[in-house]
């Protein structure tokens, strides 16, 4: 089947056999934000390859943001701490901690260094439901808690009986509270790889399962170097929490910039109330798109999406004369 060409200023351009040169791909994600990465290498091995080669894109995009994104703890725990792993845990999205929903949101982690999301305020209130405002800590079945790090007793959810390793968990660093809280999960894994280290120290022929087999030496080595990284990851968090709430504010201000570009600029143009263009699905995604990367829309945007935008506009009003 022949393929279809396009004409663009005098020049057929077929979508499938135009290709740039590496070179050409780099400088453009040079120029992306940490989100727009994290599209670009799920398109192809060849952007994967690309972004493998040159791990600086990764750096250049967390300055191409305003404000800047922090940059990644540096520490010798073994772990993954590379630029791409740190935009995919910011911007990659993930499950829902709350244990009845677990779907997967797109939001900010609510807590940084415990790693845990909300999908919404909903699930944000249950997190917050059963917070004991005296005791400073939450008392469910999402996350436990213990005021004083190192010492014996965190038995109040039945996860673990063997704290040894309490001196390298990191802790909730939000304002909500001012003493350590783990998530279950992190002190079932920390339980769970002591238990297989001794297994393999003793030669057991069953042990549990964790993602790297060590012997118990080896495994103290690492709580060494864990709680040796612990200030800087804890550190990381903090600045994370302060520049969630500038990226906050930024997203918001580039939101009511879009928006004024659609209602003082394509709306006259277009002869359509800018109110309906923001309900079409082509609209709608651009400025969810552009608000994340805190872009603003210009008029080649526009020109690239106005026929889905149009035309949907039209369908919207053809199915509400029909009803």
């Amino acid at each position: 089947m022949d393929r279809e060409k396009y004409k663009l200023f005098n020049v057929s351009l077929s979508p499938y056999t135009v290709n740039l040169p590496d070179v050409l791909w780099l400088e453009i994600m040079l120029k992306a934000s940490p989100l727009e990465l994290l599209q670009l290498q799920r398109v192809s091995k060849r952007f994967c390859d690309i972004l493998a080669d040159n791990p600086r894109s990764w750096t250049e995009a967390r300055h191409n943001m305003n404000p800047p994104v922090p940059p990644p703890p540096h520490v010798n725990a073994a772990g993954v701490w590379t630029e791409s792993a740190y935009a995919q845990f910011l911007f990659g999205g993930g499950n829902c901690i709350v244990k009845s929903c677990k779907k997967w949101t797109a939001r900010f982690p609510t807590s940084y260094a415990l790693r845990a999301r909300v999908c919404s305020t909903k699930c944000d209130a249950i997190l917050h439901r059963h917070y004991e405002t005296e005791a400073r800590k939450i008392n469910n079945g999402y996350l436990t808690s213990c005021a004083i790090p190192g010492k014996r007793g965190l038995r109040q959810m039945g996860q673990t009986q063997r704290l040894h390793f309490r001196n390298w968990l990191v802790h909730d660093e939000r304002d909500l509270t001012q003493h350590p809280m783990y998530r279950v999960s992190i002190v079932s894994a920390a339980d769970q790889e002591w238990f297989s280290a001794r297994a393999i120290t003793e030669k057991r022929p069953v042990r549990p399962p964790v993602a790297v087999l060590r012997t118990v030496e080896e495994l103290k080595a690492q709580y060494k170097l864990r709680a040796e990284a612990l200030p800087q990851i804890m550190q990381n968090a903090e600045a994370l929490q302060v520049w969630s709430k500038q990226y906050a504010d930024a997203r918001k201000a580039i939101d009511l910039v879009n928006v004024s570009f659609l209602k003082e600029v394509i709306s006259p143009r277009e002869q359509i109330p800018y109110r309906k263009l923001l309900k079409t699905p082509a609209v709608s995604r651009a400025f969810e798109a552009f608000g994340q990367s805190l872009s603003r829309l210009d008029i080649r945007i526009w020109c690239g999406m106005r026929a889905n935008a149009v035309r949907e506009y039209r369908e919207n009003i053809t199915i509400r004369h029909s009803q």
